[in-house]
């Protein structure tokens, strides 16, 4: 069931997402498991989400994102292969990265 706003309007934000949620909760340490690479958590959350870092650990699709009111948008990780993914002026930041998430959730549009 989708929330809806006060008004009686239609769902609200919350409400749209918390199918999705279930879904990142539920099914991201699975596809991990059978595996997916973290590259592809990394770049769908920079893609659709506000971030200030992420960091990637080797168990279980372990991360930790933290924000910022001004983002520092870096991605490092600690899993296999241990690099920075990207950060600012590095080539591969800005675009398109769904070729890295294919069967994802489509995400909310961010703004730059």
């Amino acid at each position: 069931m989708v929330a809806s706003n006060d008004s009686g309007g239609g769902p609200t934000v919350a409400g749209k997402w918390r199918s999705k949620r279930r879904w990142l909760g539920g099914a991201i340490a699975d596809r991990y498991d059978d595996g997916m690479p973290w590259q592809a958590m990394a770049w769908w959350v920079h893609d659709h989400l506000p971030y200030s870092r992420m960091e990637f650990f080797p168990k279980r699709a372990a991360f930790n994102l933290s924000w910022r009111e001004e983002p520092e948008r870096r991605i490092d990780s600690y899993a296999k292969p241990v690099e920075c993914l990207t950060k600012p002026g590095e080539e591969n930041y800005t675009g398109d990265h769904s070729d890295h998430y294919p069967g994802f959730p489509p995400g909310p549009s961010r703004s730059p």
